[in-house]
């Protein structure tokens, strides 16, 4: 029997009794040196960098999305963290990072079945099969390196990560709630958001968003609710889902909003679709 691609021959491989090891190797194994070792340095740098009474906040953002990656691979989560804010970060820092630890993998032939750990447990079973004791070294090298340029350029440079703004923590009362509402009211910027003690929270996010009829889609992924908007301006500021409606964070983008509620957004998702009687 013939097998074409690389990851077809890698499971061919780990079925087979016979092969004595992964006689090729999948350009994706570089996943495993920055999702197991660089992600973590990088999100360790930015709860660093955080102001002291952020700290508390931003690592109830970063860990659960740290734990989603390492687990089964997925990056967005923490990638979005500051994507939108620092995009210097993302793309001259952050991308050729991840692009170098793609060559180191080939160089030191890394050859893996599996790039998050959910997915590599099968290894343990044959891992006469498994060519990646490089990683034992590489993988703590790139938590080391991610960390100090992490921290360096975001010092440097006084990028606004997750953390680095006093008002991310401010918890508004509930009078300045109201006297912002008001204020909105009076400058003729309508947000239709419900006194904070009388709706759930779901209801109060739809408020917050312009109301129903102002939202066009609502999706969710590992820790977001992603929602696109007929009109940004009927949407309240960051501060407002932030200190009053439980968000971690907030990411804007013309009509694209983004709120970061880590591990419980799945269940905010459905409720906030529950009340806009969306399947």
């Amino acid at each position: 029997m013939v097998y074409e691609g690389v990851k077809n021959i890698i499971n061919s491989q780990a079925a087979s009794a016979d092969a004595t090891g992964y006689i090729v190797r999948n350009f994706t194994n570089g996943r495993l040196l920055f999702q197991l070792g660089g992600i973590p340095g990088a999100a360790y740098a930015i709860w660093k960098t955080a102001l002291p009474a952020n700290k508390k906040r931003v690592a109830s953002l970063l860990i659960p999305a740290v734990f989603t990656l390492m687990m089964v691979g997925i990056s967005e989560p923490f990638e979005y963290t500051f994507l939108f804010v620092a995009p210097f970060l993302y793309w001259l820092v952050y991308a050729p990072l991840v692009g170098i630890t793609y060559v180191l993998a080939e160089v030191f032939k890394i050859s893996i079945n599996g790039t998050a750990i959910l997915f590599m447990v099968p290894n343990l079973f044959q891992p006469h099969k498994v060519h990646a004791w490089h990683a034992l070294w590489l993988i703590p090298l790139c938590f080391v390196v991610f960390y100090f340029v992490f921290k360096f350029i975001i010092l440097k440079w006084d990028l606004p990560t997750p953390g680095r703004k006093e008002q991310e923590v401010r918890f508004h009362t509930k009078q300045e709630y109201r006297n912002k509402y008001d204020k909105n009211n009076a400058l003729n910027i309508t947000t239709d958001i419900a006194p904070i003690d009388e709706y759930s929270l779901e209801e109060r996010i739809v408020n917050g968003l312009g109301g129903a009829e102002n939202i066009d889609s609502i999706t969710n992924c590992a820790s977001r609710l992603r929602i696109s908007v007929k009109n940004e301006k009927l949407v309240a500021d960051e501060g407002m889902f932030i200190n009053e409606l439980e968000a971690l964070g907030v990411v804007k983008s013309g009509k694209s909003i983004q709120l970061i509620y880590g591990v419980k957004v799945q269940n905010i998702a459905t409720r906030v679709k529950d009340v806009l009687d969306l399947d």
